[in-house]
């Protein structure tokens, strides 16, 4: 076949095509920002570091060992965290593209029905579209005070101040839609010790209705997902444990060093992730023998093996039984309420550090 650039389209096809009905395509922006946020932000929560990954093969390739593996592993890691970084950027660019397009209506007129609110890295947010009528409620807020993107710290203040009023609610967040409920839970954010000044002015400044329906589709997006009645018991069990074996209240403790608190709940995460890692094998139970025994400390590293024996302990205590016990005749089942609250404890973790122990003191009240 020529490789010829033009086509001859007869009358009969042009006639075919022109009736072809217009398609006007929308692309949910916020939607798609969202989902990029949160592949970014997954990412970003392996906390992953390439030099690392070459470090801890060392003792092999100090040795000649693996060398060749070693290197090209931290290359290719490297450049796939690039590559996601590169396409969500793309992609979240693509679409805000699209829909500076698609904010005018067929007459030129703005759209206003759409607002979103989502961002990158460590953000929470989403913005997708929602049935709830606001048909009175005033949308037209400035550029700069639009809330775009929140920090962890922001995040955990918000989840804290939420708790704190739908708790008494079974954290029903359609609870909000009651006026007195709402009053008490703006209040609660806009004194909030734990949210950023800068959030709040922007927060004061969105109409009751609109504020609303931004809480609510924070929610949905699972912005709060982690902040549940479980997790929560499970932080407060857990510090009073830790609490216990410094030979202090719950409130001593957490009035001590944030730098003891912070630690105790760094290597429990650890030993929660190593824990989680080992129930997928079938030697499980002996690995945690190993570690509780202190047999494998010199791989594991001596905090992380004290951080698993507290843990073993606090399980065994738990089911009145003895460590022993315990790990001879547990399942990762028994762990699964401890898993989904040592990730709540990661996010604990991910904000501000000299706020940390008064964060959890607030949230466990």
């Amino acid at each position: 076949m020529a490789n010829d650039s033009s086509a001859t389209v007869s009358q009969a096809d042009m006639s075919a095509l022109n009736t072809i009905p217009d398609v006007q395509i929308f692309v949910d922006v916020s939607s798609v920002q969202d989902v990029c946020s949160q592949w970014q932000s997954k990412i970003s929560g392996l906390n992953i570091n390439v030099d690392e990954i070459a470090n801890s093969f060392k003792p092999l390739t100090n040795y000649g060992i693996l060398t060749g593996y070693v290197t090209q592993l931290a290359t290719a890691i490297a450049s796939l965290l690039s590559s996601v970084s590169t396409v969500t950027s793309t992609i979240s660019a693509s679409s805000q593209a699209h829909d500076d397009g698609d904010k005018t209506d067929i007459n030129g007129n703005q759209n206003p029905g759409q607002y979103d609110y989502g961002g990158g890295t460590n953000t929470y947010g989403g913005g997708v579209n929602t049935d709830a009528d606001n048909t009175d409620a005033d949308l037209t807020i400035n550029p700069e005070d639009r809330i775009d993107s929140i920090s962890y710290q922001d995040y955990l203040g918000m989840g804290v101040a939420l708790v704190n009023i739908l708790k008494a609610y079974d954290f029903d967040f359609g609870k909000l839609d009651d006026d007195v409920v709402f009053k008490k839970v703006k209040e609660l954010l806009l004194s909030s010790s734990f949210i950023s000044q800068e959030l709040k002015d922007k927060l004061a400044k969105y109409p009751d209705t609109t504020l609303k329906e931004v809480i609510k589709l924070m929610n949905q997006n699972k912005t709060f997902e982690l902040f549940t009645k479980d997790n929560i018991e499970f932080v407060h069990d857990y510090v009073t444990y830790l609490a216990s074996i410094n030979n202090k209240s719950y409130d001593a403790y957490l009035s001590s060093d944030n730098k003891v608190v912070y630690n105790d709940l760094y290597y429990t995460n650890k030993a929660l992730t190593y824990i989680e890692v080992a129930s997928k094998r079938s030697d499980f139970k002996d690995l945690l023998l190993s570690a509780f025994d202190g047999s494998n400390v010199s791989e594991l590293g001596e905090n992380n093996v004290k951080a698993i024996r507290n843990v073993l302990s606090y399980m065994a205590t738990k089911n009145n039984k003895t460590p022993e016990e315990f790990i001879t005749s547990c399942s990762a089942n028994d762990f699964s309420k401890v898993f989904a609250g040592g990730d709540l404890m990661v996010d604990l973790l991910k904000g501000d550090t000299d706020k940390l122990t008064k964060v959890i003191s607030e949230l466990t009240k």
